[in-house]
């Protein structure tokens, strides 16, 4: 029996005719948080490796990336690792609207950006510039700035479940199975 509540975990490789692209659909039920942190690591992996764009649909039960290219079995094999699983996700979160709208909201917790200023409130996307001028000079500068580290450390636990992801990928490792198929299961 395969599948994901069977023996093994299935990652689905498909070309879709219509859209010309090719999916890979991986069956994991982490939870939507841990699946998200595991698509955006091997996304970040591949795109990285290859020198491609990787696009990505996330769900509870699984993960799907998206590209114009036909990606090996070994590629996406090795980009499960979890060897530096946690710097590659910070990595992939980088450049990201989500890091930014976080290190927003912690800025403002902070007061380094303020939502009032001469008894009128700043806007949110005022609020939104302000901390995309300060993010981008505390990533050059203070990489280790408290601030940067709390709205990572946000992204990285809140928005995701980074740790759950890796023991995931720890525990089921070995039982993971590519195939490379015509139609995608239903599942």
């Amino acid at each position: 029996q395969e599948g994901i509540h069977g023996k093994h975990i299935v990652i689905e490789q498909h070309y879709d005719r219509e859209r010309e692209v090719f999916e890979h659909v991986f069956q994991f039920s982490a939870g939507r948080k841990a699946n998200e942190a595991m698509a955006r690591v091997v996304a970040y992996r591949i795109g990285k490796r290859l020198g491609i764009n990787v696009a990505m649909k996330v769900g509870d039960y699984g993960f799907a990336l998206i590209t114009k290219e036909k990606i090996s079995k070994d590629v996406i094999m090795s980009s499960l690792s979890t060897k530096n699983f946690i710097k590659d996700l910070k990595a992939s979160i980088k450049h990201t609207d989500l890091l930014r709208r976080r290190f927003r909201h912690v800025a403002v917790r902070s007061f380094l950006i303020l939502k009032q200023y001469k008894d009128k409130n700043v806007s949110a996307d005022r609020q939104q510039l302000h901390a995309n001028a300060l993010l981008q000079l505390i990533e050059e500068h203070l990489p280790n700035f408290p601030v940067l580290k709390e709205a990572e450390r946000e992204v990285l636990e809140d928005a995701m479940h980074a740790d759950e992801a890796l023991d995931y990928l720890k525990k089921y490792k070995k039982r993971m199975i590519f195939k490379e198929v015509e139609v995608l299961s239903p599942f």
